[in-house]
This record gives C-alpha cells, sequence and structure tokens, in this order.
C-alpha cells in the first residue's frame, strides 16, 4: 500500500498553489494532472514538479514560467519531494517546498498571454561536467 505524501499542486486556471496530500505512486499523478506521460522539473531543493510532458501539444487552459528556467510549462503541476533512501535509488516523498516557495518562482499566464514562439515544443541538450 502506497503512503500519503505532501504535496503542492499547481492550478493553473484558477492560478493558485494548495497544499495536498496524495499517495505516493505515479498512478495517483495522472489523473490529477490530467494527463498520460509525465515530465519531471528538477527544483534546486531536490523537489520536483511534474507536469504533462505532452502538454505543449495540444491547447491549454493555462501555462506556467519558473523563474531561472527558459520556457513555458503547460498544465497543471504536482509538486513532490525526492528522498534517497538507498544509494543510487529515488523515491518520491514529502516536499521541501513551502506554498510561498512556488508562488515565488512562478508566473501564471493565460492562453492569451501565450505566443507561438513560447509553447513550440524543443529541446536542449544540457552537458554533465
Amino acid at each position: 500500500m502506497a503512503k500519503k505524501i505532501k504535496a503542492l499542486f499547481i492550478d493553473v486556471v484558477k492560478q493558485t498553489v494548495t497544499p495536498i496530500e496524495i499517495k505516493n505512486k505515479f498512478a495517483h499523478y495522472y489523473p490529477l494532472l490530467k494527463c498520460q506521460t509525465i515530465e519531471a522539473i528538477h527544483l534546486e531543493n531536490s523537489d520536483v514538479i511534474y507536469i504533462d510532458e505532452e502538454g505543449l501539444l495540444s491547447e491549454q487552459n493555462g501555462y506556467f514560467r519558473l523563474k531561472g528556467y527558459h520556457q513555458v510549462y503547460a498544465g497543471h503541476g504536482l509538486v513532490i519531494g525526492t528522498e534517497i533512501s538507498k544509494q543510487d535509488e529515488n523515491d518520491d516523498g514529502n516536499c521541501l517546498s513551502t506554498v510561498q516557495d512556488i508562488l515565488d518562482l512562478i508566473t501564471f499566464l493565460r492562453p492569451d498571454e501565450v505566443s507561438g514562439d513560447d509553447i513550440e515544443p524543443s529541446f536542449e541538450f544540457i552537458p554533465f561536467c
């Protein structure tokens, strides 16, 4: 049985960040994010924001930007913590970020505030040195 963890839900329609408890299983993340594939955005404090990996491929009801990140993200987000419980094994856990931390990091965007260049899917190679 999956344990419940503390997370933050980023609602791009209501433009809010809300604390929630959710079962620690990907199967519970998908319906909340309204998607079929998930992408992780890694934050400096080891938290991750899960988003719809295919969100930019369809019209969305809302978007957001993160300070220090170059792209626009489509759809809702879910902030989860990562715990390293065993060597080389990551396990989702309680998030370290507070609602205020995420509000300071995020800028909500309505669909009419996003241009085609902002939402054009792209990728970038980042070398690990």
